[in-house]
């Protein structure tokens, strides 16, 4: 007797797309809360952190002097400060 075309006894369910459903829904639920964890961590971030660096002390330098000493002065005096700033 050839029973692969037997209809399915009464009782006894075709369980598999009841596992694949159950997997999915699995799925669509981490991901959801993964999108959810990383907006979570970008609204904890302190608000300094998102807006742009702001300068303060910026010296203008318009000294026209082209010896070496003045130069040196000129550079000393623009990069002061440059190490206390996040750049």
């Amino acid at each position: 007797m050839d029973t692969t075309n037997q209809p399915n006894v009464q009782g006894r369910k075709n369980i598999g797309p009841i596992i694949i459903t159950l997997v999915v829904v699995l799925i669509l639920i981490i991901g959801g809360l993964y999108i959810f964890a990383s907006r979570m961590s970008l609204q904890t971030l302190p608000s300094d952190a998102l807006t742009p660096a702001t300068t303060t002390n910026v010296k203008v330098i318009t000294n026209k002097a082209d010896d070496v000493k003045s130069l040196q002065n000129d550079l000393k005096s623009a990069t002061d400060g440059l190490d206390s700033q996040a750049i």
